[in-house]
This record gives structure tokens, sequence and C-alpha cells, in this order.
């Protein structure tokens, strides 16, 4: 039998009359589990924040609609937005593997607090991994 993990706070799965396992084989067996899941959490964390950015606000409305008299003069000012031009860089930058890479580091470092193998009271991995998928949301 599988232990399954979805309530992460072990102190209060310690206080259950149902628990029929030791304080050390419970925290093995949620650190285990997490060891396992650890680089699918790190890839969509990455993911999420990514998402997150493209997200922000990052282009006004016009407002004056003197300066769209014409077909012409609307698209014109449309394909000269510099605010398009620097999103563009922007997602291009973003997009990048040397930027996705850093990302990844960043949160697996944020997780694992350094550490090779996760750890308790090391990292945020506690804090940040879901216990299931109807459970949890990302941050």
């Amino acid at each position: 039998m599988s232990l399954q993990i979805y309530f992460l706070i072990h102190e209060y799965l310690l206080q259950s009359q149902y628990l029929t396992i030791s304080e050390k084989t419970l925290r093995q067996r949620i650190r285990d589990t997490f060891q396992e899941r650890l680089y699918l959490e790190t890839v969509n964390h990455v993911i999420v924040y990514m998402r997150e950015e493209l997200k922000n606000k990052w282009i006004t409305l016009f407002e004056k609609s003197d300066e769209f008299r014409t077909k012409e003069t609307a698209i014109a000012q449309l394909v000269n937005l510099s605010a398009l031009t620097e999103q563009e860089q922007k997602t291009s930058r973003l997009f990048s593997q040397a930027h996705i890479e850093k990302l990844f580091y960043q949160f697996l470092e944020q997780f694992t607090g350094g550490n090779e193998t996760l750890e308790f009271g090391s990292g945020q991995w506690l804090e940040f991994m879901r216990g299931n998928k109807s459970a949890a949301s990302y941050h």
C-alpha cells in the first residue's frame, strides 16, 4: 500500500488516530514523494511565472479619436506603437533558453535551499509543492 500525500503538515498528521507509522517514517515518505516530483514542480513553477509575466499590463489604450480619422492613420498608429516592439523584445528574452534555465535554477534553489536532496527545514519545498491536483495552486 502506498502512502498518498495530500496534507503536508506532518505535525497534524501525527495527531491522527489512524496513523500507523512513526514520525520518522512519515517524514521520510513525504520527503521521498516530493523528491520524485521536484523537477516537475520546478518546471511548472517556471511555466506559471512566464505565464504571469505575459499577463502584466504592458500597453495602454488610446483615448483621443482625432488621431484615428482614417484607416491608414489608425493602422499607422497601431503598427508604430513602441510598446509592441518593447513587448516583443521582452517576450523574446522571457522565452530565451538562457532565461528559462536561469528561472529553473532559481526556483530549484528556492525549493531545495541549495541541497541536492530535499530536507525538512531547508528550502521552501513544502510551501510551494502541490499535494494533489485539486487541493493546491501555484504561488
